[in-house]
């Protein structure tokens, strides 16, 4: 089911009110032409120009706790990394936690993750997903095809995370340009984690190794950003 309206002000908030208020079904789909205010992680704004710019989010139902959400996230950047190699022929991979970048490490796609919560349970998901058409090789006139598309592919993704979260968590590694690189983790509300980044586990969590050999299970919602300090 796609929702396809020309302008608005965020795909998050018209996904996330059609869950609450509407009951919609697992896959729905909001594509935005033009969006407004295209927030993602840490209210990072997208940069690329709406007319170059898939706008979209889709509703999901997964059931999972609540310990668990960042493998979902994890398996919706992984599968939107999928989609823009398979689609768009890009070599594309993705960058804990929420980008899918590009051979240059440039960015693709960014991933955002918004929760309904229930009682100790995810009760609704919508992620959000904004992609980089010309850098991912796609045609900004195929907007409303690749919208319908990615419903389907992002539940395959929630299903994943919750039937099977240490396969997605290893699947989500080896796609991962993040992982085998040194990092450095700026943490919340202040700190560092630094060493090499070098696994996402079935939790969703960046391991980093140090010097000192310590390692490190670092959750998204610890996490403000992650440097790559081996292209500084």
């Amino acid at each position: 089911m796609l929702r396809h309206l020309p302008v608005g002000v965020s795909t998050t908030a018209l996904a996330l009110a059609w869950a609450r208020q509407e009951s919609a079904p697992e896959g729905a789909t909001v594509l935005l032409d033009h969006e407004v205010s295209p927030l993602g992680w840490r209210g990072v704004l997208w940069p690329v120009e709406p007319k170059d710019t898939l706008s979209l989010a889709a509703v999901l139902r997964p059931v999972l706790p609540l310990e668990r959400v960042d493998v979902l996230w994890a398996m919706s950047v992984a599968s939107v990394a999928s989609f823009v190699v398979t689609a768009g022929g890009v070599a594309a991979r993705t960058w804990w936690p929420d980008r899918v970048v590009g051979p240059d490490s440039g960015a693709v796609a960014g991933v955002k993750l918004d929760i309904v919560l229930g009682p100790g349970m995810v009760r609704a998901a919508v992620v959000a997903v904004r992609i980089d058409l010309l850098a991912a090789g796609l045609h900004p006139a195929d907007r409303v095809s690749l919208a319908t598309s990615f419903g389907p592919v992002l539940v395959a993704a929630s299903e994943e995370a919750v039937a099977d979260p240490g396969g997605a968590a290893d699947r989500y590694t080896a796609g991962s340009a993040t992982v085998g690189r040194r990092v450095r983790a700026v943490l919340l509300p202040r700190g560092e984690a630094r060493g090499q980044a070098d696994a996402i586990d079935s939790a969703g969590r960046l391991a980093i190794a140090s010097s000192t050999g310590m390692r490190e299970l670092l959750p998204i919602d610890l996490v403000g950003r992650v440097e790559d300090l081996d292209a500084l």
